[in-house]
């Protein structure tokens, strides 16, 4: 089939305009479903925020009290980048309370200049860990007592699951758009080629 023909260039546009369509649809999808893994993950970090603030209490001669159970074996292995965190506020001294997967290591904290507080009393920030982790932190601060004793509640997820969500889902969609295109395209030309031989 010779480009200079009307058939050969019409199956050039074609074959063009499916790369074309097949790289904005798949980019236009993976990046909804980004949106939505996404949002779910910040949904996840919620209700773990949510259930360590639940188990936390102020015990014995003010110390901070506590054994949050997640029902996620990441927040008990180390160096997995989920992490929960109690700390102290102003001028409540205890020891800070924190997950086996955190140990002895620390978080960084994003000034709230940088990442105010939502309407919740919540915000979302990324960071990296002391183990090279990019995690999520969702953060609140609560009063714990009558006697206005605050602590800073930190719950992480790493981030690492939502990028390898999105690159698998991401792999399949371009193989189907890719399938679909290119055997729409062998359909087109087998067509052509049949009414060239009929006419």
């Amino acid at each position: 089939m010779q480009i200079n023909s009307l058939t050969g260039r019409v199956f050039l546009l074609t074959t063009l305009w499916s790369i074309v369509a097949t790289v904005v649809v798949g980019l236009f999808i993976s990046n909804l479903y980004r949106k939505s893994v996404e949002r779910g993950f910040q949904d996840l970090l919620r209700a773990q925020l949510s259930s360590v603030i639940g188990s936390i209490t102020v015990g014995d001669q003010r110390a901070l009290s506590g054994n949050p159970q997640l029902g996620d074996l990441r927040y008990l292995q180390p160096k997995t980048g989920w992490y929960w965190m109690v700390e102290p506020l102003g001028t409540y001294t205890a020891t800070p309370l924190v997950s086996p997967s955190l140990g002895e290591s620390h978080l960084p904290i994003v000034p709230e200049n940088d990442t105010p507080f939502d309407k919740r009393y919540e915000r979302y920030y990324t960071v990296n860990d002391t183990f090279g982790n990019r995690v999520q932190v969702a953060e609140t601060q609560v009063v714990l007592d009558a006697d206005g004793r605050v602590a800073r509640f930190r719950v992480t997820g790493n981030t690492a699951v939502v990028e390898d969500d999105v690159r698998r889902f991401s792999y399949y969609l371009y193989f189907a758009l890719f399938v679909s295109g290119l055997g729409g395209l062998i359909i087109n030309a087998f067509a052509r080629q049949t009414q060239q031989k009929a006419s």
